[in-house]
């Protein structure tokens, strides 16, 4: 995200799900730091088919939050 930083993720968890609608799969939970560079999480290897990205804070002090992109990289 760029421009001065607010709205940027802070706090997020990462949920994998087979269906959809369970959602009890957590792989990761985590701070970005701020910084404009791209950010990566690493988790475990895991079967899924859904991926929910949940945000639980951001920068600035803003009830919003902005993500540019997401990859997933997979074997």
């Amino acid at each position: 995200r760029q421009g001065n930083g607010s709205g940027r993720v802070r706090d997020y968890e990462i949920y994998l799900s087979s269906d959809g609608i369970n959602w009890d799969n957590l792989v990761a939970v985590g701070e970005f730091a701020t910084t404009q560079a791209e950010q990566q999480v690493d988790f475990a290897p895991t079967l899924a088919r859904y991926v929910r990205f949940v945000t639980l804070s951001a920068r600035g002090d803003v009830e919003w939050a902005a993500v540019a992109e997401i990859n997933l990289l997979g074997r």
